[in-house]
């Protein structure tokens, strides 16, 4: 005699009470075989196919036991989820409704509702479902951490972190709000804190490869490009195919300039998903900073095959075009990128840059003015922030009666190259004041004694001004054209004479002919393309009959020994100028010196200047600036500077014999 269905029941109740689902099925089984209506055996054996991960079989089992029973509130909620198991959220949502309407005090029916509705990316009302769930029980933890995440997604942060914190103050170690706290933090910029974050998920769950991944871009977002290297390696270890985290080590590497391994890491990436144009775009990228430009276009092209529309793609095919010295191209790319994106601020930056290094001036200046530079330049952050914060307006190029506040932008070269228009503008109506790196003060005070200049850092503090402009937008109103340019008194800096007199003795040490060298730029994106070793400026020496002394800034210790070793020439050091904070003594020590040799860094800027001669050796395509202009040879900026390029992208040896003739020429 079988069982009867009642027993069956009963007996797999209990073998499911015991964790022993497979058994507890086939009684299941059995009682439906007697029965096949038996809404309690349906319901049971649904709830048993579920947590065996057969959504589907589950989902079937439910729909015959809600047609004996539709008001029983549990089936609905056990249905609904079900579906969302099986990826049908939409058919999930009128069950997740009956199971509320039935029994509306239910919590975990209104958390469901809520992931039913995040699947379906209708955020909001996903938020207002796990808020009724709270309302409940406002200790759910599982609760605030689905409206976190939700509100993490809308882009909510603080309010993301807010619920995030309450889900972790009942559960402490549940990582996954640990992670998501981090990608709030993220999402603030607060990276320091997303870290803190990143790294208490990986406690408690070190196999999270996605939240590896994680720390590794918010050590990328701080600079700390080795610690985000060994973040990617640690995540792609735990989960080789996580394609992002390949191509994020791409851009570690690339900002290592390890290239070749940065290439290596985009292949893999695309070995996974041979479509992405953020991988082309990437790899262009690296590309173009091996100057290897036609691989660039290549790769950027490849990109825009898969994605037509992202600015940045055309925005870097111009650059690479541009060090190509391909100038149509190179705008109509650009064009491109701002048909796309107007407002683009890399490419209003590049066409701007693309103009003037044509000598198109207004052009140039229309587009460069519009860049976004409160996002990119230091000191601009400070002082563009500051004055839009006061309401000041913005100069518009009228000459008034007013106090005009002219702030600093971007490096000292910068500032002493757009400092060239202050002398023509202080003859206008307009009060000026200028902020300036510390550095500088001195010399332009001495120049312009009728110019108030103030420390750049502290502009926070400062209010008494009318209107302001940055000052390398002073081009768009002072240099529209080349005759322009004649404005511009030279020298207009001075260094100081007592000082100059007393360095120009102690070079008399050396020999009766002293040169000045700078050799190296320190600028982290460009700075490499702008360098030269030692060793590659050795013709100086050996054809020339001059001395040498050292311009350069920073500790030049090693790099001056070395030489020394190897080829028996000196560059002689003047231990009593610090040629990076001591300006004025740079500046002394320039004019002492007969001329100098320079590659494009700050040095080269002060000494044109000062209307000190000088030969500067500029790269052919990455890291030439747009402002290098060979007018007959010299600069339009600084006549007193010849300037001698690369013949090709990386090859110096014409510039430096252009420089070594130019050195033994000079009288």
């Amino acid at each position: 005699m079988f069982p009867q269905p009642g027993a069956l029941i009963q007996q797999a109740v209990q073998l499911f009470q015991q964790g022993d689902l497979v058994r507890a099925a086939k009684h299941l089984q059995q009682a439906l075989l007697a029965q096949p209506k038996n809404f309690d055996a349906l319901h049971i054996l649904g709830v048993i196919r579920g947590l065996q991960g057969d959504a589907k079989e589950a989902a079937k089992l439910f729909e015959k036991a809600i047609v004996l029973n539709p008001r029983h509130p549990m089936v609905h909620f056990n249905y609904a989820k079900a579906l969302s198991d099986a990826g049908l959220d939409d058919k999930a949502l009128p069950h997740h409704h009956s199971a509320i309407e039935l029994n509306p005090q239910h919590k975990e029916s209104w958390l469901n509702l809520g992931r039913s509705l995040a699947q379906l990316g209708r955020h909001e009302e996903a938020i207002d479902a796990y808020d009724r769930a709270l309302a409940i029980d406002p200790n759910f933890t599982q609760a605030w951490f689905n409206a976190g995440v939700m509100l993490s997604a809308l882009g909510r942060h603080p309010d993301a972190l807010m619920a995030l914190d309450r889900s972790l103050q009942t559960a402490p170690d549940f990582a996954p709000a640990w992670q998501y706290k981090a990608l709030g933090h993220m999402g603030l910029g607060q990276h320091e804190q997303a870290l803190n974050a990143g790294e208490r998920c990986l406690q408690l769950q070190p196999n999270n490869a996605e939240a590896a991944y994680n720390l590794g871009v918010s050590h990328n977002q701080l600079g700390q490009n080795e610690q985000a290297l060994q973040a990617y390696e640690r995540a792609l270890a735990l989960d080789p195919k996580l394609a992002h985290a390949w191509s994020n080590k791409g851009v570690a590497l690339n900002a290592l300039r390890r290239y070749p391994e940065a290439l290596a890491a985009y292949d893999h990436a695309l070995t996974l998903t041979p479509n992405n144009a953020e991988l082309w775009l990437n790899k262009g990228g690296t590309f173009t900073d091996m100057g290897q430009y036609e691989l660039a276009i290549s790769a950027l092209d490849r990109s825009i095959e898969f994605n037509a529309i992202n600015p940045r793609a055309w925005s870097n095919k111009g650059t690479a075009y541009q060090n190509l010295h391909q100038y149509e191209d190179a705008r109509a790319a650009y064009e491109e990128a701002l048909s796309l994106d107007p407002e683009n601020d890399a490419a209003l930056e590049n066409l701007g840059h693309h103009y003037l290094s044509l000598l198109n001036f207004e052009l140039g200046w229309g587009y460069y003015d519009r860049r976004g530079m409160a996002t990119k330049y230091g000191t601009t952050g400070t002082g563009l922030s500051t004055t839009e914060r006061r309401g000041n307006p913005l100069w518009d190029g009228q000459a008034r009666e007013n106090r005009l506040l002219v702030w600093s932008e971007q490096g000292i070269g910068d500032q002493i190259l757009y400092g060239s228009m202050l002398a023509q503008l202080s003859q206008w109506s307009q009060q000026l004041v200028v902020a300036l790196d510390a550095r500088l003060l001195g010399l332009f005070g001495r120049a312009l004694p009728g110019v108030e200049f103030i420390d750049a850092k502290s502009l926070d503090q400062f209010d008494a001004f009318d209107e302001h402009i940055s000052l390398a937008s002073l081009g768009r109103i002072l240099r529209l054209k080349v005759d322009d340019f004649a404005q511009t008194p030279h020298p207009y800096l001075n260094a100081d004479i007592q000082r100059t007199d007393s360095l120009r003795q102690a070079l008399n040490g050396f020999g009766p002919r002293v040169w000045g060298l700078s050799w190296l730029s320190k600028n982290a994106d460009i700075g490499a393309e702008k360098s030269l070793g030692l060793r590659q400026l050795a013709p100086l020496w050996a054809q020339t009959d001059a001395q040498w002394v050292d311009l350069q800034y920073g500790d030049t210790t090693l790099e001056r020994a070395s030489f020394g070793r190897e080829t028996s020439h000196a560059l002689h050091k003047l231990e009593e100028v610090d040629n990076f904070h001591d300006l004025e003594g740079l500046a002394a020590l320039i004019m002492a010196c007969q001329g100098l040799v320079t590659t494009s860094n700050s040095t080269v800027h002060l000494a044109g200047a000062l209307g000190q001669r000088g030969a500067l050796l500029a790269p052919y395509g990455k890291g030439k600036l747009w402002y290098w202009h060979s007018v007959n040879g010299h600069s339009l900026w600084y006549p007193s500077i010849r300037i001698f390029e690369q013949s090709a992208n990386g090859n110096w040896d014409q510039a430096i014999a252009q420089a070594t003739a130019f050195v033994k020429e000079a009288t």
